[in-house]
């Protein structure tokens, strides 16, 4: 079943369950069932890349999801094989805008289910966040910015700016979507490097994996009710939360070594027994 229109918000969670995985990498004739499910990737990629497959030839789509697919490696796929083989209409990044209970970083996708037409994309470029918290959500300065200015290419003030962005720009990962001429000015910057950190790190990526995250990781409040101690527990930060230079712990690991990070002798006769 195809449809005129599809609006979707998809889950912000990366893709934990395996057979779910092999589903989605599963071959349909020659092709991936979704060829944006590479690496350890958000389920946002996979989300994004159906609701273009349920629509209509010609067809539109609306997304807001999570802006972790911008820059993190699994994101190259949905950028360079989906998103660049559609009509990509407008570009919103929201992750400055307040919403209520909400944390995650995001931005607003629209589009048509045919080939790219014309050589550029209407893009709403964020500049900073709102000076407090809204007392009406609805009328928070980022927001009626952008649904007031979209529309309005040249259109810049403290919170967004709007721009038509070239649409081989918005072929290739990773995506800068920072306004005020800060997506210019990396463009510079790139431009003009020597070397890059990836050219001379010895190492960058994962500092550490339980590989048993179910075992191994919770909530602050669900380690101390079964009353692990303080001295193992630790403040887990996952990639996918890291932004801006911010880290944002919100889950903690158990932690069963000793301050010299030792892996404990023995657990028995301690809660980590009756936990793990």
């Amino acid at each position: 079943m195809k449809f005129h229109a599809v609006v979707a918000n998809p889950p912000y969670i990366l893709e934990r369950d395996e057979a779910r995985k092999q589903y989605h990498r599963d071959l349909i004739g020659k092709n991936r069932r979704y060829v944006s499910a590479t690496g350890k990737y958000s389920l946002g990629s996979p989300f994004t890349e159906r609701c273009f497959q349920l629509a209509e030839q010609d067809g539109f789509a609306g997304i807001i999801t999570s802006n972790n697919f911008m820059k993190r490696d699994f994101g190259k796929a949905l950028i360079e094989k989906v998103l660049a083989g559609v009509d990509l209409t407008l570009v919103v990044d929201a992750a400055h805008a307040y919403i209520p209970f909400h944390s995650t970083p995001t931005v607003l996708l629209f589009g048509r289910r045919r080939r790219p037409k014309g050589g550029t994309v209407r893009a709403v470029l964020g500049k900073r966040g709102e000076g407090g918290t809204p007392s009406d959500p609805a009328q928070g300065e980022v927001w009626k910015s952008i649904a007031a200015q979209w529309c309005m290419p040249g259109f810049e003030n403290e919170y967004v700016s709007v721009a038509d962005v070239p649409r081989e720009t918005l072929s290739i990962h990773p995506w800068s979507l920072g306004g005020g001429g800060a997506a210019e000015l990396k463009q510079r910057m790139d431009d003009a490097e020597h070397s890059t950190l990836g050219k001379i790190a010895e190492s960058i990526g994962i500092t550490c994996f339980t590989l048993e995250d179910d075992a191994f990781i919770a909530s602050e409040e669900v380690l101390v009710r079964h009353r692990i101690p303080a001295t193992q527990r630790r403040p887990m930060v996952e990639g996918d939360l890291i932004r801006d230079w911010i880290i944002a712990p919100s889950s903690m690991s158990v932690f069963p070594y000793d301050e010299a990070l030792n892996v404990l002798g023995s657990v028995e006769g301690t809660q980590l027994e009756t936990w793990l």
